[in-house]
């Protein structure tokens, strides 16, 4: 019994520190995006990355909706 729970521990992937994510979009927006994400890049909004700058882009964005939301959130309690 102590085996088949040590085996079966074993079996379980570790957990990861990240987390692969996709998005669908038009080819003509994913190209606006590059070209904005570049532009972020260049302006030193966000790191460079020569692979391409759509994570750390797509990251900073989520970052900004999620404090609006948070900022909305608090005005809608009345601060």
């Amino acid at each position: 019994m102590v085996e088949e729970q040590a085996l079966a521990e074993q079996a379980q992937p570790e957990e990861k520190s990240e987390t692969r994510f996709e998005m669908r979009i038009d080819t003509a927006y994913y190209q606006h995006m590059k070209k904005v994400a570049r532009y972020a890049a260049v302006e030193g909004v966000i790191p460079d990355d020569h692979r391409g700058n759509m994570t750390a882009w797509v990251n900073y964005c989520l970052a900004i909706g999620e404090e609006m939301l948070r900022k909305h959130a608090h005005q809608k309690k009345g601060f």
